[in-house]
């Protein structure tokens, strides 16, 4: 499958994150609320179009424990994910990308350390929240 067969705007980025996730969740409205340009559109990894571009990169839905950016054909995971988008957001946020120069297994220790903890931490939905209205266009599923 392509994944650009799952409706993906040839135009945009796909944020994949876990949809009961709590920080997950306020993390994605963070991006919204940033994304001015519209350069993003997300997708909860526990729908059927998460999962097939999941299946697509090779990935397992049962590794729920990091968020992923769909760039062209390529799958960023965990920091690279996070510093990839923060890079196409506006100032100040874009400044962030910085960190990309600290070594890939430190930031990625620092932030599967906050993924081990972030339901005990943020808290668990039971299903999947329903974006608001004005936000369902930007949603794949």
């Amino acid at each position: 499958m392509n994944p650009k067969s799952a409706d993906i705007p040839a135009d945009k980025q796909v944020i994949l994150f876990d949809g009961v996730c709590a920080f997950c969740n306020f993390w994605s409205r963070f991006v919204m609320r940033h994304d001015r340009q519209h350069r993003f559109v997300l997708c909860h990894i526990q729908s059927a179009t998460g999962e097939r571009i999941f299946r697509h990169f090779g990935l397992s839905t049962d590794e729920l424990d990091s968020v992923v950016l769909v760039a062209g054909d390529h799958a960023y995971r965990r920091s690279d994910a996070v510093l990839g988008i923060l890079a196409a957001l506006p100032a100040p946020w874009c400044w962030l990308g910085v960190l990309k120069w600290i070594p890939r297994r430190l930031r990625d220790a620092v932030y599967d350390a906050i993924g081990k903890r972030r339901y005990q931490w943020f808290g668990r939905y039971d299903q999947c929240s329903i974006p608001r209205a004005e936000d369902r266009g930007r949603f794949l599923d």
